[in-house]
């Protein structure tokens, strides 16, 4: 067992008591137990060292089943957390995430699209000046 800190609701720091699997047990048997502790691992902030060492010693695909666990577990955290505001807190983030959708001016994305928006916005100029 160990003492790891993890991304709470919102950006809140949680600190919680966690059983690991160490390099040395290696190989282990990939059951639902053992995918979600080693995606715990990974989820920690900063990730247990243990877990550096582990992947090193597992394939992708592991890796990749391992990866798609932590998603679950996030998504299931967020459903959670979703379920837990009122319908007006709900309104208010939903009414958030469009505004920062909709905002032009701040960059969001890689390089290439900031340069597609770019371009976008030149076509559109000269189009209204044509």
């Amino acid at each position: 067992m160990v003492l790891c800190r993890f991304r709470g609701i919102g950006d809140s720091i949680k600190l919680k008591i966690m059983k690991i699997i160490k390099p040395e047990d290696f190989p282990v048997e990939f059951t639902e137990k053992n995918i979600e502790i080693l995606a715990k691992m990974l989820m920690a902030i900063p990730p247990i060292q243990k877990w550096k060492e582990i992947s090193d010693l597992i394939n992708n695909s592991e890796r990749n089943i391992i990866r798609a666990k932590v998603k679950e577990i996030k998504d299931n955290e967020e459903l959670i957390r979703w379920n837990s505001l009122t319908l007006e807190e709900q309104e208010d983030e939903k009414r958030k995430l469009e505004e920062s959708n909709n905002d032009t001016t701040s960059f969001r994305g890689n390089i290439f699209e900031q340069e597609r928006h770019s371009i976008d916005i030149e076509n559109e100029r000269k189009k209204n000046n044509s």
